[in-house]
């Protein structure tokens, strides 16, 4: 079970991407201003911020197990509505669904995920870098999928539809039995953490607002892609639906198998060299892509941005999981800066494509956030001078002081 759990972030992101993608290609296809195919982005992150927000109040191990089941609920229903979404003003309506569902599903989850993992003597870093190569998985796939079905016929659209609502509901039947199977649900509230890998960070230093500072701007430069690059590549570069669709699924694929990676993470969360290393990749794929539009050249981005977003993510989750007494606060506050970066920067992209008559601009835009916040984030680890050589994330070594 502690295993299965992680196949759902998978399939829950596997159709939020789906939806996105679809509609943002659509929308393009139909002629839409870049300001409004970008604006799908601000759609869906108005609901899913004031539903994370709502979470940090009342969520706790008790009741995540029933947010799941009710996400899955809400996002078959949306696969539904837009099946027969023909304007892009219904297109927009049914997108607010998706996002409430989400929000329903990713904070919780994240609860719900250290709950069923305690009972199993996990590290942070295994229950972090599992989450991450899921619902990073989730994303990768969606996309993909979506690409090869829209190109089977003018109603290919809909086939993602019907995908996405057989998912979604077969992943709610599931979750809600796993829910009622785990003795974690009746617990009493917060309980102290059991002899494991995670009492050597108990004196670690909280740097979960580093990571929404990091994650901020990676976000945005992440957001960047996901909002113009339809657009760009429907209008400027004509690709085909598949080869948009592989260009997502290589960012978040490689991301995924990042995340991954990281299950057996060490210190490098603690360490500015790695941090500043992985944020220059961040920095070279939006120059990348708007050098050539030659797909070699747009997927070798993607595999740079990949490595990077797989890094912003994994430190986001991990420092926000590190202290088990503010995780469910934390994992509630990292989903709203997912969405408060989802409010206005698909405004500012579309509005820089279209003032400027390029692509450049926006794309420079968000290589110069991410220097930005990488900065940032290596001047504070170079402060925290005791924590240089952080302990192994998966062991129970004590905590250096010097």
């Amino acid at each position: 079970m502690a295993i299965l759990i992680y196949l759902f972030p998978a399939l829950i992101d596997g159709v939020v991407a789906q939806l996105l993608f679809v509609n943002s290609v659509r929308a393009a296809q139909m002629g839409c201003r870049d300001l409004l195919i970008a604006c799908f982005w601000t759609a869906w992150s108005i609901p899913y911020v004031l539903t994370c927000m709502a979470n940090s109040r009342w969520l706790n191990e008790r009741n995540a197990g029933r947010c799941l089941v009710i996400s899955a609920v809400l996002l078959s229903l949306s696969c539904i509505g837009n099946l027969f979404a023909e304007r892009i003003q219904t297109i927009y309506l049914w997108t607010v669904i998706p996002a409430v569902g989400a929000g329903l599903f990713f904070p919780p989850f994240q609860v719900f995920m250290k709950r069923v993992d305690r009972g199993h003597s996990r590290s942070v870093a295994w229950s972090t870098g599992m989450y991450t190569f899921s619902w990073s998985a989730g994303f990768a796939v969606g996309p993909w999928v979506s690409g090869h079905l829209m190109e089977l016929g003018s109603q290919g659209w809909r086939w993602c539809f019907v995908l996405g609502a057989v998912v979604a509901s077969v992943s709610g039947v599931v979750l809600y039995w796993m829910d009622r199977r785990d003795p974690g649900r009746t617990a009493p509230l917060y309980v102290a953490p059991v002899a494991t890998a995670d009492e050597s960070l108990a004196a670690a230093p909280d740097l979960a607002w580093l990571g929404w500072i990091g994650a901020g701007g990676g976000l945005i430069a992440l957001t960047v892609f996901r909002s113009i690059f339809p657009a760009m590549g429907e209008k400027l570069l004509h690709l085909a639906e598949s080869v948009q669709g592989n260009v997502f699924f290589l960012v978040s694929g490689v991301q995924a198998i990042v995340g991954l990676i990281m299950c057996r993470s060490r210190v490098w969360m603690y360490r500015a060299v790695w941090v500043g290393g992985f944020g220059l990749l961040g920095i070279l794929a939006p120059v990348l892509w708007v050098v050539s539009g030659a797909p070699a050249v747009l997927y070798l981005a993607a595999i740079a941005f990949g490595i990077y977003t797989g890094s912003f993510y994994f430190y986001l989750v991990f420092h926000a999981l590190a202290h088990p007494h503010r995780a469910p606060q934390y994992v509630s506050i990292n989903e709203i800066v997912v969405g408060l970066t989802g409010l206005v920067t698909p405004v500012l992209a579309g509005w820089l494509a279209e003032t400027s008559g390029s692509y450049r601009l926006t794309f420079g835009f968000a290589a110069g956030v991410v220097l930005v916040t990488v900065i940032i984030q290596v001047v504070v680890h170079g402060w925290i001078r005791p924590w240089r050589h952080a302990p192994d994330a998966g062991s129970k070594a004590s905590v250096p002081t010097a």
